[in-house]
């Protein structure tokens, strides 16, 4: 069974997918909180795209874009680069590639 298959949404409604794709999204990083954070102090480094919990080693940060929940809207990390290094953006980077290949019908 495909990926799109087993979340049971319209994949031809981009909105109705992203939803499903995000929610998914939200439950791996409430559960990634709860068994890396543990309510530990982080410290990061933006240059580097970089982030650490307590004592543990640096993570990558990879940052894929951005929700302004009163405006209700989302911008994508290549179009959001803020303070971050060229590091934390290979998904937005991927994205980005995959929305303009699809644009051309490849």
């Amino acid at each position: 069974m495909k990926f799109l298959d087993r979340l049971s949404v319209d994949s031809s409604s981009f909105t109705d997918l992203f939803s499903a794709c995000l929610g998914c999204g939200a439950s791996a990083q409430e559960m990634g909180s709860k068994l890396i954070v543990k309510g530990r102090r982080r410290s990061v480094d933006l240059k580097r795209g970089e982030i650490s919990f307590g004592d543990d080693a640096p993570r990558a940060i990879w940052y894929i874009g951005s929700e302004a929940t009163a405006g209700r809207t989302w911008l994508w990390g290549y179009e959001n680069i803020n303070r971050l290094g060229a590091a934390a953006h290979p998904c937005a980077r991927c994205a980005r590639l995959r929305l303009a290949a699809r644009a051309r019908g490849a």
